[in-house]
């Protein structure tokens, strides 16, 4: 066995210990890529959530601008409608004040109106006397009845071609009207399209630029790794399973995280049901009050009609025992004509009280249906408002309730990327000291394998001098030692 001398053993030891500190170099290089790894996947995800609050934000704020036009909107027009009110009222006030007049000016309009009034009644009178006399005459000829009823056919004819004229007028109007709106929900259509692309190819340009940086550094990486692969192999198996403990966390976090989004969809997919289940129940009740409200009109409207032909009816009767009366009275004119003269004159005041009371009765009744459908109307209009409002209201609680529910998950979630960070250091730190530790220990072990070396080459040496010094030395004959050397010697 041949000796070895201390420079190769010195050599062996410093090139172990470069080794050694070139794996550790390594191992930290590594663990600091895997920590950029991570902070670039971690400021992706916050990047990605900011992007999507910001989105929702903006939607927020534009539908806020939204309500706040349309209310802007109908309060303008609630102050042109009370300033046109205030102008008639005005007017009207105008009026009245410009009516007043003195008793004797008041009365001799009164006497002069009456004047006008009888004169006007008398012509009426004698106008539709002569009338009837002359639709007598005409209806025993039938030559002018013949005539009269082309007349009448020649103006129905010429009205209803002006009224379908008006008609096609309005459909054209219409039809144009449609064109235009179809026009513009194109133009908005498009225009909705072309920014959506927009947004579609920013978002898709920008994910691929991140996944070129990624698939970038992960191709450095496994270059990296293919490279000191054969140096680093049992270093490598314990990072490995390291790394697979924390991958294996991080997908148990992912998942618990998935599941309690998916809770969350679907506790806000129920509250949402709910609430559309409620606004159809709403629209619901308002369509039965409307249809209660057409019924209601159609009804009383339907009445007003009955009411009408039933006094057309009587004044029909009442005109044909007037005509039979006036024939009886062109037949005893020569006997009794003063007598016949009232009895004509109390009969006409008769059938114009008739005529004047049943138009006070179809005014009033007008009257009563225009009041009950506006008053009808306002409460359902204040009942929408408050509806509105109450929606409004709920909108705005739900939106800070998911918006306080949002900031909370941020906050839980950063307080657990934290805690996981914490954990991370300590583990780091718990396998740094342990490979210190084993290199401590592995350092102890090589001095002493080398000082075990260094005692095994000096006895080999001292045995090889003592067996040239035996080889050198004279026999002796006498083998018997003396009583003090009983050990042999070595």
């Amino acid at each position: 066995m041949q000796p070895r001398s201390h420079g190769s053993a010195r050599g062996a030891g410093e090139g172990t210990i470069m080794k050694r500190r070139q794996r550790e170099d390594s191992l930290a290089m590594y663990s600091n890529i895997v920590k950029g790894f991570t902070h670039a996947n971690a400021r992706a995800d916050w990047e990605t959530k900011a992007h999507e609050q910001s989105g929702h934000r903006t939607t927020q704020r534009v539908l806020h601008a939204l309500k706040n036009q349309d209310e802007s909107a109908l309060q303008s027009r609630r102050l042109k409608l009370a300033a046109l009110y205030n102008a008639e009222l005005e007017e009207w006030r105008a009026m009245c004040l410009a009516n007043v007049e003195t008793p004797e000016q008041r009365k001799a309009k009164m006497i002069a109106r009456a004047t006008e009034l009888k004169a006007k009644r008398e012509a009426a009178r004698q106008a539709y006397v002569e009338e009837k006399r002359s639709q007598l005459y005409r209806q025993g000829c039938d030559d002018i009845r013949t005539i009269d009823s082309a007349a009448v056919m020649a103006q129905v004819v010429a009205e209803r071609e002006t009224q379908l004229a008006a008609a096609a007028a309005r459909q054209k109007d219409e039809a144009a009207y449609e064109a235009q709106m179809a026009s513009l929900w194109a133009e908005d259509i498009a225009k909705k399209e072309a920014r959506e692309k927009r947004d579609r190819d920013r978002i898709t340009e920008a994910n691929a630029a991140v996944k070129a940086i990624l698939d970038i550094q992960v191709d450095l990486y496994q270059a990296r790794v293919a490279q000191d692969s054969r140096v680093k192999a049992d270093e490598d198996d314990e990072l490995l399973r390291t790394w697979a403990q924390h991958a294996q966390i991080e997908s148990e976090l992912e998942q618990a995280r998935h599941r309690e989004a998916l809770e969350r969809a679907r506790d806000v997919k129920a509250f949402n049901k709910k609430r559309s289940e409620m606004s159809r129940r709403e629209l619901e009740r308002e369509r039965e009050y409307d249809a209660q409200l057409l019924q209601l009109a159609l009804r009383t409207e339907a009445e007003a009609e009955a009411r009408e032909k039933e006094q057309q009816a009587r004044f029909k009767a009442d005109q044909l025992a007037y005509q039979a009366m006036l024939r009886r009275q062109m037949e005893t004119e020569e006997e009794d004509l003063s007598h016949l003269d009232a009895i004509r004159k109390q009969m006409e005041d008769e059938v114009w009280r008739k005529r004047d009371e049943e138009h006070e009765a179809e005014q009033h009744a007008r009257d009563e249906l225009l009041a009950q459908v506006l008053a009808s109307r306002n409460d359902q209009i204040a009942r929408k408002e408050a509806a509105k409002r109450q929606t409004a209201a709920d909108d705005a609680a739900f939106m800070r309730a998911v918006t306080q529910e949002a900031d909370e998950a941020l906050q839980k979630e950063l307080e657990e990327q934290e805690g996981r960070r914490r954990d991370a250091r300590k583990n780091q730190a718990d396998l740094r000291a342990q490979k210190q530790a084993k290199a401590l220990a592995d350092e102890k072990q090589k001095q002493r394998d080398y000082l075990d070396m260094k005692r095994m080459t000096l006895t080999e040496k001292m045995h090889q001098k003592k067996m040239e010094t035996l080889a050198h030395s004279d026999r002796h004959a006498n083998y018997r030692r003396k009583t003090a050397e009983w050990y042999f010697d070595t």
